[in-house]
């Protein structure tokens, strides 16, 4: 039979977990009684491979019947089961029925909800068995396949069943209830193990009210959510919990707590500290030295890069990238990125985080000095430090994050050769441009999302009327403007009078963090008319207005002045020449006037300096030009 993902029409639908009930191909609904229909629905459902013969059955269900009698007994079974579930009427018959036999149809359109828990759980155990990370309780693919798997549990085996007769099937139906019990309660603890140690703990709490409902003396599920509620401030609450669950377990099995859960207690009421996975509060990477000036600006929020860190905690979760490449225009946020994700994963990689700041300093301009110096690694000559590099990570399940790769020259082949010798340690880097290693996942880094006046204007909606508040929570870009205009003049506020101008500045920057930030910070001295037209002076090269930038903010045009001198002369020449036409240049005619190569337009587009347009054009990346102008 094919997968069950998705039933359709085409099948019916029998469930035995909860109330026992079919839905047939026409939509009805039809409920099982509690009797040997339903028993013998169970037996065909939770094996629908087996042939079972008739006077099997029949001797099974009747044992204090003569043979005569038993078999007419089971053939009226079977007849009631075909009729419940309008087997005759069916193009291909749910059961395959013969004087000798029964069993479920292979090919038919008969499946139970016992078949399809069966075949996701199985495909847990592929997927767990064949996928390689770091641990299972970290994992969000593992997490997302033991979410389907919980929710297919829909209720007991055979709800309402009750033993009521003295024979085989009353141990059977308890035994595979508890077995379904059992697996139910593995994936519960795994899934609210993952959300508590994300400090998701609502979500956890309700994964373990499930435990505790389906067995209320589950110990492990206690101590968890004791430490949520001191977690939450009700420590008071976690002692009254113990207490209630010491009660209930000396009048049920006449025993006390588990050591660990005693001592839990004991610590909650002493006053202590109840916070496992709690936040250090330093960067969770394991080498110490980190020069604190080559670090991004960490003071300003992280605004909406949900997708972006998604995208990269699955692919650290994934077997098949090793190499996470983060490619972006200066200014665009890659390092903040970087980082943001990298903390996520405190604590889930055997050999700890390193975190490696690159520049134009780093010694010898050599990536094999860097990890050396970062990492630790034990070497004393600069001639055995690759050897002693790989010989130190061979075995190490780790993480490493290299911050502006580009300003080193020997990165990529030495990148690629560690992956290749080295098959548990992963790479996150941020570049301005492709490395060209086999297997790279690039993530393209944009900037933060703005509404579009030319689509509100399309749509009839007239900007000065919208609600600014509204729009500020909507957008990330005018957040963080607003963010940076209140730190320069507490008393700014964005109203219908200027939220045009701010959009307007936006979608001149193209939503880069480090443009908005140099252009709010003048919220102090201009008006946010004023900052839109310095920043469209600086971006068109308007004479006199080049000292938008300002001292303060020096160090970003250094940084700048650093990524000119990684450019060749024929791509700064191309610079030059593309600079002065804010609107773009026609590729077609640079290449006919000679002025450039195809070579070098693909390698400035693939340093994010030049950004190609519709009609085989080409312009100079907005934080490019701010920063040319000044």
């Amino acid at each position: 039979m094919e997968s069950f993902v998705n039933l359709n029409s085409q099948y019916v639908r029998v469930n035995l977990l909860g109330t026992p009930h079919a839905v047939l191909q026409d939509g009805e609904i039809v409920q099982f009684q509690v009797d040997n229909t339903l028993l013998l629905m169970a037996m065909l459902g939770t094996q629908p491979g087996k042939v079972f013969r008739r006077a099997d059955l029949a001797a099974l269900f009747y044992p204090d019947h003569d043979d005569q009698h038993a078999s007419q007994n089971i053939r009226q079974v079977i007849h009631r089961l075909r009729k419940l579930l309008k087997d005759d009427t069916l193009a291909s018959p749910g059961l395959l029925v013969d004087p000798l036999s029964i069993r479920i149809n292979p090919d038919g359109p008969l499946v139970t909800d016992i078949q399809i828990l069966n075949e996701k759980f199985k495909e847990v155990q592929k997927f767990t068995s064949q996928h390689s990370h770091r641990r299972f309780s970290i994992c969000h693919t593992c997490k997302q396949h033991q979410q389907e798997l919980a929710e297919l549990y829909s209720g007991d085996f055979l709800e309402g069943y009750e033993a009521n007769m003295n024979n085989v099937l009353d141990e059977w139906v308890p035994n595979l209830r508890q077995e379904f019990k059992a697996r139910l309660l593995t994936t519960l603890h795994w899934l609210a193990g993952y959300y508590f140690e994300r400090r998701q703990y609502k979500t956890a709490e309700g994964y373990l009210a499930r435990i505790t409902r389906i067995e209320p003396l589950d110990e492990t599920a206690l101590r968890m959510s004791m430490q949520i509620m001191v977690i939450s401030g009700q420590r008071n609450q976690a002692l009254v919990s113990f207490h209630e669950y010491q009660r209930k377990l000396q009048l049920s099995l006449k025993v006390i707590p588990e050591e660990e859960t005693i001592l839990l207690a004991q610590a909650i009421r002493a006053g202590k500290n109840i916070s496992p996975t709690a936040p250090s509060g330093n960067l969770p990477f394991a080498n110490e030295e980190i020069d604190g000036e080559l670090l991004p600006d960490t003071s300003l929020p992280f605004f909406n890069r949900k997708t972006e860190t998604s995208q990269i905690r699955e692919l650290l979760d994934s077997g098949e990238h090793r190499v996470i490449v983060i490619k972006g225009v200066i200014g665009s946020g890659k390092s903040r990125l970087a980082l943001h994700a990298a903390s996520l994963e405190n604590g889930a990689w055997a050999n700890g985080m390193y975190l490696v700041l690159l520049s134009h300093n780093t010694p010898n301009n050599s990536l094999v000095s860097a990890l050396v110096q970062a990492l630790g690694v034990p070497s004393n000559n600069s001639s055995e430090h690759r050897k002693n590099l790989v010989s130190f990570l061979r075995d190490k399940e780790c993480l490493i994050l290299l911050d502006n790769l580009d300003e080193i020259s020997d990165q990529a082949e030495l990148i690629q050769s560690l992956v290749n010798v080295c098959p548990k340690i992963k790479f996150i880097i941020t570049t301005r441009k492709h490395l060209g290693i086999r297997g790279e996942k690039v993530i393209y880094f944009n900037g933060l999302d703005f509404p579009s006046l030319p689509d509100l204007q399309a749509s009839g909606v007239d900007p000065a009327a919208i609600d600014p508040e509204v729009m500020v929570n909507q957008y990330s870009a005018l957040r963080l403007f607003k963010e940076i205009a209140c730190r320069a003049r507490p008393d700014f506020t964005i109203d219908a009078t200027n939220l045009v101008h701010i959009i307007q500045t936006c979608d001149m920057l193209m939503g880069l963090p480090l443009g908005i930030e140099l252009a709010a910070s003048y919220a102090r001295l201009f008006t946010c008319e004023e900052i839109r037209d310095g920043v469209y002076g600086c971006l068109n090269g308007i004479e006199g207005v080049s000292n938008f930038i300002a001292d303060r903010h020096g160090s970003f045009k250094k940084r700048f002045e650093q990524v000119w001198e990684t450019l060749d002369q024929i791509e700064r020449d191309l610079v030059k020449i593309v600079y002065p036409y804010p609107d773009g240049v026609v590729t077609d005619d640079l290449l006919a006037a000679k002025l450039t190569t195809i070579e070098t337009l693909v390698t400035l587009q693939d340093k994010s300096t030049l950004i190609r347009l519709p009609g085989s054009r080409v312009k100079l990346h907005p934080l490019v030009r701010f920063f040319c102008s000044a």
